[in-house]
């Protein structure tokens, strides 16, 4: 009876070390958020502490959001399965205007960020929502699953989004910030933390695990049965 008992304890114990790491998901607040302004006296203006992020216009119009989150909690090495930007839509209706989100390219503060000296960014959106509904105080939601996936991998530069609109003109929407008292800025993430091994401790593929705990009881089995 002792040698079954170890023998399913061999098993299970095999059976845990070759499947793949859970997926887990978190939901980061923004780390850093600020709008500009390349028109008059905005040009120079900073606003890292307003309650509210304002967009508008297509990638090369004067007025766009900045918005960055902090990925350090997921593990380098990680594979991202899915990504949320979720940004809460304080006032201006946006009915039938796509609402999109470019990738910086250049690190920036949102202490010191202006139109001036605002990152250089992908002219390509990374993800687009059209806006079939005339509501506001509610949250929008684009999928970044690509991008936070590049960005965990090492592929680009974290440096957050640029946020624009398809037209210029009109009534430009306005998000709240991570200084606002509801709604904060949201990357809801869900990935697959990476598996650790070194030279004395090698994690099976889960086939090979699978594989060698069956063979094992198998044999202690009828090794039992035999005596």
């Amino acid at each position: 009876m002792n040698l079954l008992i170890a023998a399913v304890y061999s098993l299970l114990l095999t059976l845990a070390l070759g499947l793949p790491s859970a997926a887990g998901t978190i939901t980061l607040a923004a780390s850093q958020d600020t709008w500009i302004v390349d028109a008059d006296i905005f040009r120079d203006f900073n606003a890292g502490t307003d309650a509210f992020v304002w967009v508008d216009g297509p990638a090369n119009a004067p007025t766009g959001g900045l918005i960055a989150f902090d990925l350090a909690s997921i593990g380098a090495g990680s594979s991202v399965t899915s990504a949320t930007l979720r940004l809460h839509h304080q006032a201006n209706q946006q009915f039938g205007q796509y609402l999109r989100a470019y990738r910086n390219l250049t690190a920036w503060s949102e202490n010191t960020a202006t139109a001036s000296n605002a990152p250089a960014f992908d002219p390509t959106p990374v993800a687009e929502l059209l806006v079939l509904d005339g509501s506001v105080d509610r949250y929008r939601e684009w999928d970044v699953t690509s991008v936070v996936q590049s960005w965990v991998k090492g592929t680009f530069v974290n440096a957050g989004f640029r946020l624009g609109k398809d037209v210029t003109g009109g009534a430009s929407p306005y998000f709240a910030s991570r200084e606002a008292s509801l709604g904060v800025p949201e990357l809801v993430v869900t990935y697959r933390a990476a598996v650790v091994s070194d030279a004395q401790s090698v994690v099976p593929e889960p086939s090979t695990g699978l594989m060698f705990g069956a063979i094992s009881v198998l044999v202690l089995l009828a090794t039992r049965l035999r005596s």
